[in-house]
This record gives C-alpha cells, structure tokens and sequence, in this order.
C-alpha cells in the first residue's frame, strides 16, 4: 500500500475506508497539520478538504493525501478494543495511518450514528489505544472499533477464481456462481468470477447463526470478494425450495448476517450455511506401481 497526493479527486487506486449517511463510499486520508503531525482520517467522494482532529478540529485543502493499493484483497479490518488491540493483532501487519508527536498512528473505523467513520488509532498508548475521529467540529473517541491490518502472506484456502464471460463457463471441476450484494440491486454483463476447485469434496456448508460467526474463523472460510475494503465469506441461505448464494460480513456490525437477492430486491437472515474448506477431505489419487517386474 502507499499514499497518493489528494488534489480534489479519488485515485482509482484508493482504499474504501467506509460509509457516509448515504451509503456512499469513504476512503482513508491524511492531513498534515503543522505542530500537530500527520493525521488520518476520513475522505468524502467530492470533497475538496479534509477534517482531522488532534487537540482541536482542523479542517484543509492542501497537504492531504489518500491511501492507495495495487493488491487491495490483502487489506482487512480486524475487530479489537484499546485495551486489546495489541493482543488482537499479534502477528499482523498494522497499517501506519500517520504520526503525532513523532509516534506512529494506525488506522481504524467505527460505526457511528449512521456512519462507517474512518479515524486515527493511537497504537503507541498500549493498552488504551483509543480511536480518535472528527464529528460535527467535535473529537470523539470509541473504545470498540475495527483497525486496518495488511496481509504480507496470505495463504490461498481454495483453487482459483476464474474470470468468466456468459460464452466462456469452465466445463471441469466444481464451480459455485455466487452474487456478492451490496446496498442495492445490481445486474452487470461485465466480466465476474465464478469458484473453481479439482476438490469439490474438501468444500463444506456448515450451518450457523449471525452471533456464533467469531467461533468459526479458524476454519478454513471461503473468501468470496470485497466490500468497502473488507472481505466477504460465502454463504448461502434457502428459499423457495431452492439455495441462493449472498456475501456475508467477516465482523460483527449493524448489517450482520447474510445478504442475497430475492425477489426485487436485497434481502438478510441471521440463519445461514457458510463455505469452508477442509483440506482432510481431499481425495488423493491412488499411487499406481509402475515397475517392470521380472519373472
């Protein structure tokens, strides 16, 4: 990841950060605000400045920056509070969100008052690491938040995904299409991917509620696409007689669950299958003696 001058307009490279009120996305910034430091926070699609707090609220047009990916797939948002943000992420790559009084800032986000607001982690206070933001010319903390983390290794749990057109459908191995929701109904003749694995028997559905999702995520859980810069599991739900694929949130938030078409619209259940992959399950292919024997 690296951060990009901000002139007035969002690289096509740039992090989604979060949500406004209108459910329209957010990206991470920095401002650099003299005698202060270097600051994160939030980017609103249009908006020519900035707002970032420390001390005060400071607003600017100039000396911003937004945080930028060519790999965004290896960025996640990982849960955690200020007492265990360090135990939490042990072993993980947190992202520097800037710095102030010469110490490193992290990037974090919470829901607030109908917003997925992106602010600034103070990482450097162990065990009160408390996330900072700007509101309505006011600094408000949160205990409770999501910070960024970059995954330098990770390590692929099914085959491939494959990009596909209507004429060019994979004819071998196990293939799943699935719909990845977002805030509203889309429909698109672009180019998608469809799953794709020589192992359909290492694949499991598991049925579990929205709550118990955190006992599952040391199993080997399918990720199926992105959304404002968080992974998506697979899941499915049934209806009709019939299974609907939807995407359903890695964390605990307002919009938990899993979210799938139906009818004309997008619809949610907190009851749902969710894909894994257990490597014990694959079948290995008999060793075959080809010796030449002598008699």
């Amino acid at each position: 990841y690296y951060w990009r001058d901000y002139f007035g307009e969002v690289p096509d490279d740039a992090v989604p950060g979060g949500l406004d009120r209108n459910h329209k996305t957010t990206y991470i910034a920095q401002l650099f605000v003299f005698n202060n430091g270097i600051l994160t926070t939030r980017l609103y699609q249009g908006e020519k400045s900035v707002t970032a707090s420390r001390y005060g609220i400071h607003t600017s047009d100039v000396a911003i920056k937004v945080l930028c990916s060519d790999k965004p797939e290896k960025l996640s948002w990982v849960p955690t509070t200020a007492s265990k943000l360090h135990t939490d992420t042990i072993g993980k790559h947190l992202v520097v969100g800037g710095t102030e009084n010469g110490k490193v800032l992290n990037v974090g986000r919470v829901s607030y008052q109908g917003e997925i607001i992106v602010g600034k982690v103070c990482g450097y206070n162990i065990g009160n690491s408390l996330l900072f933001f700007p509101y309505q010319n006011k600094e408000i903390h949160a205990d409770s938040y999501e910070v960024l983390v970059y995954d330098d290794n990770p390590v692929p749990v099914f085959d491939r995904i494959r990009t596909f057109t209507s004429h060019s459908l994979p004819q071998t191995g196990y293939c799943s299409y699935y719909s990845l929701r977002l805030s509203s109904e889309h429909q698109s003749k672009c180019p998608g991917g469809i799953l794709c694995s020589p192992h359909p028997e290492a694949f499991e559905w598991t049925s579990i509620q929205s709550k118990d999702l955190h006992e599952y995520t040391n199993r080997n859980l399918i990720p199926g696409g992105n959304e404002v810069g968080e992974k998506l599991y697979i899941g499915r739900v049934f209806r009709d007689k019939g299974a609907i694929i939807g995407k359903i949130f890695r964390h605990e938030r307002a919009n938990r669950g899993i979210w799938f078409p139906y009818g004309n619209g997008p619809a949610n259940s907190l009851t749902y299958e969710i894909l894994s992959y257990n490597c014990e399950n694959v079948v290995k292919e008999p060793e075959i003696d080809v010796r030449i024997k002598t008699y």
